[in-house]
């Protein structure tokens, strides 16, 4: 009776979304801004009720708050709604980046209106058969393998060494270790500094993010087995110390946010499911850190040029969140808007939908050719940062997140979101089907967390491109040491995984 309700509710909001969508089409500019407080607050309750359920249990009937659906409902609405309401409200319609033509109310909710058909179309995706079972992995991970722990624990060492002296001659580059290093935190100084690493310099670093990342999943295993909790103080002090050094040298958030988040996974699956409560609180202060971490991004640059950041960032609160908002980290629904409007002049830029496809999806591929081979290879552009020297003018290394929303309309128009939202549920929910991380090892574990990050970058991107060079730069060392690590030892697998079936 529950899901009939749910079913009759979702049927009403979606002809109410169907109205809302002709009238857009249909009515003059003038009349537009009556049709976008509706269209907001129907289209956010569709996208919940419509992808939460998505994100239900076949176990245990609980919501799975690591969900596919439930990080791409989060992402509408953080990367695509608040924007879009904010664009709406603070700016009344007209955007600082963009310039969304002379009828601005109705251009803003025909892209709240792509939104929805977004929404619809990743759902009916999510409900297709998954590309393959999960039955052949489960046979071949339960042959009696298991990750080596005690190797493991030599791994972390042998990393922690070889990551900590590549990060040490990475700092040597900003030169003397005083405060001044903090003004490399400012993209426009490091853009300035001539500094170049390689992408297997980069790699090589990322040991030393790694060597902390099996720390903490070498105790939080061995706390589901023993839940001795000695040696705790030492993994958080190394944490800690990594994720300070990571933001200096990276000033990126992308390159910290994985010591907090792929724990927080493991310690989901493997120790305790988050209720909503819990995964509301950690959702809120991952906000927060997020937007701290790029005030301080700016901030500390200034403080140590003896500079107010009062005078750039704002004297209040209300002040602050109108520069935070304003600054380009939330300009992803401006960007959309621009997929939409200036779709022509983009195309342009790229060479065309069918060559811009292939070369931002694939053309990353060429990192793995060592620079010994190919002297002049080719310093690889993202997509976003086609659409800053478009909009902006030219800066190297800076970008605008276009998202899968502006990437897949800019390519493809309709037809692109329309088939593109389809396969990434369908890709979601395969993904989700194969892992399986709610009954699985601790390796399955481990992979599922990678993909859930690196879902997250390619919906928020758009590009694979993008994705290749990150997982390249942080993630495969990670990938490549579980696979080093995993070996048959039938006799622990299985009491672990007799261990986990008791537990359910």
């Amino acid at each position: 009776m529950r899901h009939a309700h749910v079913q009759l509710f979702l049927s009403l909001i979606g002809l109410a979304l169907i109205i809302l969508g002709i009238l857009v089409f249909w009515l003059p500019e003038v009349d537009q801004p009556t049709l976008t407080a509706p269209l907001v607050c129907l289209s956010t309750i569709f996208a919940i009720f419509w992808c939460v359920p998505l994100a239900r249990s076949h176990i245990d009937g609980r919501i799975d708050w690591f969900h596919p659906a439930i990080l791409f409902m989060l992402i509408y609405v953080v990367y695509f709604i608040f924007p879009g309401v904010w664009l709406w409200l603070y700016h009344n319609y007209h955007s600082i980046w963009v310039n969304i033509g002379n009828r601005p109310a109705f251009t803003v909710n025909s892209v709240f209106v792509l939104g929805v058909v977004s929404i619809l179309f990743f759902g009916l995706g999510s409900q297709t058969k998954p590309i393959m079972s999960r039955k052949p992995i489960v046979d071949w991970s339960n042959q009696g393998y298991q990750i080596r722990w005690k190797e493991m624990r030599y791994l972390i060492l042998v990393f922690l060494v070889i990551g900590g002296v590549f990060k040490y001659y990475h700092f040597t580059l900003f030169g003397s270790l005083t405060t001044d290093i903090f003004r490399y935190l400012s993209p426009s100084v490091r853009n300035s500094s001539g500094i170049y690493l390689s992408q297997f310099f980069i790699m090589l670093e990322s040991m030393l993010d790694w060597a902390a990342l099996l720390a903490v999943f070498y105790y939080i295993v061995r706390y589901k087995k023993t839940e001795k909790t000695n040696g705790w103080p030492l993994v958080f002090l190394i944490v800690v110390t990594v994720f300070l050094v990571d933001y200096v040298l990276s000033a990126k958030r992308s390159g910290v946010i994985p010591l907090i988040l792929l724990p927080l996974i493991w310690y989901h699956y493997i120790i305790r499911r988050l209720s909503i409560g819990r995964a509301g609180v950690f959702f809120l202060a991952g906000i927060f850190l997020i937007a701290g971490l790029l005030m301080a991004r700016i901030a500390l640059p200034l403080l140590v040029q003896n500079l107010a950041p009062t005078e750039y960032i704002g004297k209040n609160a209300s002040g602050i969140l109108a520069f935070y908002v304003d600054s380009g980290e939330l300009s992803t629904f401006d960007l959309i808007a621009a997929s939409v409007v200036q779709r022509d002049e983009l195309l342009k830029q790229i060479g065309g939908p069918i060559w811009g496809f292939l070369k931002y999806s694939f053309s990353t591929l060429i990192i793995f050719i060592p620079r010994a081979i190919w002297p002049d290879k080719p310093i690889y552009e993202d997509l976003s940062h086609v659409y800053y020297r478009f909009l902006i003018g030219s800066n190297p290394g800076i970008g605008f997140a276009p998202t899968l929303w502006g990437t897949s309309f800019l390519l493809f128009h309709l037809v692109g979101l329309v088939v593109g939202m389809y396969v990434l549920g369908w890709l979601f929910k395969s993904a989700y089907s194969i892992f399986q991380p709610q009954r699985s090892s601790p390796f399955d574990v481990f992979l599922y967390s990678i993909f859930y990050w690196m879902a997250f970058q390619f919906v928020r991107f758009g590009t694979t491109g993008f994705v290749i060079v990150m997982f390249v730069q942080s993630m495969f060392i990670g990938v490549l040491a579980v696979f080093l690590l995993y070996r048959k030892r039938r006799a622990v697998a299985i009491r672990f995984m007799q261990g986990n079936k008791a537990n359910e």
